[in-house]
């Protein structure tokens, strides 16, 4: 298998009635995933992990969650988002001298490939600077945060 581009979190605003969230990006079991809500009038700050309160169905290119909120579908202006969320790690032992599996070293740059995937879809959410610029990025933010004058 390749691995093609996909993104790696699909968003969903709340209808009142949706109760399933399909996403079309691989992950190879369901504790890659994080699942978030805001809800209604909160501010991002204050979303929600609900991963667990989540059931989750995986298909070879993605899957789909259902999630209800005590008992209920998602209301109208929440927001759900689910988010590919694999650890970084390396689990494939080759042995010098051996024979292997070409599927392993397939399954493995295929998981490479869903982490690049990972981190460049946080990237493209983040503040970047310039790679000449004297500003951390802690300075813009709290430049951003300081009220002007007549504000």
């Amino acid at each position: 298998m390749t691995m093609p581009f996909s993104p790696s979190r699909t968003v969903f605003h709340g209808n009142g009635v949706a109760t399933t969230f399909p996403f079309a990006f691989k992950v190879w079991s369901a504790d890659q995933l994080t699942v978030t809500v805001t809800m209604p009038g909160a501010t991002e700050q204050t979303e929600e992990d609900v991963t667990a309160q989540c059931s989750i169905s995986l298909t070879e290119s993605g899957g789909s969650v259902v999630y209800l909120r005590e008992g209920s579908p998602l209301p109208a202006g929440a927001v759900l988002s689910i988010t590919r969320d694999m650890p970084f790690v390396q689990e494939v032992d080759l042995v010098s001298a051996s024979r292997f599996d070409p599927q392993v070293i397939e399954d493995a740059l295929d998981q490479a490939a869903a982490e690049r995937q990972q981190l460049r879809e946080g990237l493209s959410r983040a503040v970047k600077l310039s790679a000449t610029s004297a500003t951390t990025p802690e300075d813009m933010v709290e430049d951003i945060l300081t009220p002007r004058p007549g504000e």
